[in-house]
């Protein structure tokens, strides 16, 4: 399953399926990834990742209902004893401060905190600021490069034979 078991209302529903059609002996592999921004400038980086963190988990983090990414899946409760856990591949990827916000736009806890928080849309331009601040740069958010760093957890457990 490609990050989306922190979608699922209900993990038990889920695995009593996978436990049906998995055959004995058949893996069942589930990822996810926790998103982090770098820049050239460590102290800029952590700072970053603060305001990142601030917004994406705290801000808007209580409108997605099921957030176990954020402990990489550490609290779901597997259904098989032989599990095997892979944490050594990150994604990374250049992006914008533009770009940034792009993505926080088209999560689904924006799109949840929109509907609770309808006179709120500057939310994002709040975010857009404060990362440009802590880039201090002269150019556009459009223009300004950061790269996205997404550390991989991939979770693995067979099915006894």
């Amino acid at each position: 399953m490609a990050s989306a078991l922190h979608f699922l209302p209900n993990h038990k529903t889920f695995f009593s399926e996978v436990d049906r059609v998995l055959k004995p002996g058949g893996c069942l592999a589930v990822y996810g990834y926790k998103p982090l921004l770098k820049c050239d400038d460590e102290d800029k980086t952590t700072e970053l990742n603060q305001i990142w963190k601030y917004y994406l988990e705290e801000r808007l983090g209580q409108y997605q209902p099921y957030l176990t990414t954020i402990n990489r899946y550490l609290d779901v409760d597997f259904p098989y004893s032989d599990i095997k856990r892979d944490e050594s591949i990150s994604m990374v990827s250049d992006l914008t401060v533009a770009d940034t916000i792009g993505f926080i736009e088209s999560t689904s806890m924006y799109r949840m905190y929109l509907d609770k928080h309808p006179d709120d849309s500057n939310i994002l331009d709040e975010v857009q600021n404060k990362l440009m601040a802590v880039l201090d740069v002269d150019t556009s958010p459009e223009k300004t490069l950061l790269k996205r760093v997404c550390p991989i957890f991939l979770i693995m457990c067979r099915k006894p034979k």
